[in-house]
């Protein structure tokens, strides 16, 4: 009796997680690609995404509103209140890793490099 009840509530917990998605907080982080003397760095906060360029064509900074969506347990789909010039829409979808992201369409690692918080 103990094991059928054991092993009802570990099938009840595996069925409970199947099917939830991962909560992703991006809220004061700060990603960074950087190749050579090309660098990009991506920041969020609650209401707005900041993006800065520092390649071969110069530095350019822009920001935004966004939004975002999750499509599993990895792939985030960004959906930016404004496009910026470099991006062909304004959706942005990036595959969450451990310590960063990489993009879809490019394939380029963007590295967790900073978390801000306003704790005194």
């Amino acid at each position: 009796m103990k094991k059928s009840l054991f092993l009802f509530f570990v099938i009840l917990i595996v069925l409970s997680s199947c099917g939830k998605q991962k909560d992703f907080n991006f809220i004061g982080k700060i990603y960074i690609y950087q190749n050579g003397n090309e660098k990009q760095t991506v920041g969020f906060s609650d209401e707005k995404i900041y993006f800065k360029w520092d390649d071969s064509l110069g530095i350019d900074a822009f920001e935004t509103g966004y939004s975002f969506s999750t499509e599993n347990d990895s792939i985030v789909t960004i959906t930016l209140t404004k496009k910026p010039d470099y991006f062909e829409n304004n959706k942005w979808q990036i595959v969450m890793k451990e310590q960063g992201f990489y993009t879809l369409a490019s394939g380029k690692f963007y590295k967790l490099i900073d978390v801000i918080t306003n704790k005194k």
